[in-house]
């Protein structure tokens, strides 16, 4: 039997697709009307699920998709789970208990290390766009260069051809 055909894998696709409209959409459409809402209860409880299910997502793209698939019953479970964080207020429950204090105590760490990378890639990012800059510039340059010699032959040629009008005043003449 194939992957797909396996009793277990029958409902995946379906419960794939039934998770991420729960991970995302869901959650998209109802942090769009907490944050249309005068209430800031409900702006807590969709930043914290984003920050939770975000950390989720992470993790789950760390240990792969060979190691999900020796979890039976995954795309279930994770529906389930996200649909904890969501209805049972489980993001605010995660959030406070273990990803604020990780925040809180490696905070500085971590702000000295993002400003590293930040670092890092303007730096990267000038280096691209100046050797970019400097490759467009050379095409430029030959471009043009090619253009003028072109022209040039165009009229070198055209003061060396004959004017068929000249030729002929100079035959009467």
């Amino acid at each position: 039997m194939t992957e797909n055909t396996e009793p277990t894998q029958w409902g995946l696709p379906l419960m794939r697709f039934f998770s991420n409209i729960l991970g995302f959409v869901i959650p998209a459409y109802q942090t769009f009307r907490a944050i249309k809402s005068p209430n800031k209860d409900d702006d807590k409880q969709w930043l914290t699920y984003w920050v939770v299910f975000s950390l989720f997502s992470c993790i789950e793209f760390v240990i792969g998709p060979a190691f999900i698939k020796r979890i039976p019953f995954y795309w279930e479970l994770k529906t389930i789970f996200i649909l904890w964080l969501q209805v049972a207020r489980g993001a605010l429950i995660i959030y406070d208990q273990i990803v604020e204090p990780f925040f809180v105590e490696y905070e500085e760490d971590i702000d000295r290390n993002l400003e590293k990378i930040k670092t890092k890639a303007q730096e990267g990012a000038n280096s691209i766009v100046e050797k970019v800059s400097e490759k467009v510039g050379d095409i430029a340059r030959k471009s043009i260069h090619k253009g003028l010699v072109k022209e040039n032959e165009k009229q070198n040629l055209k003061k060396q051809k004959p004017n068929k009008a000249t030729n002929n005043k100079k035959k009467l003449n």
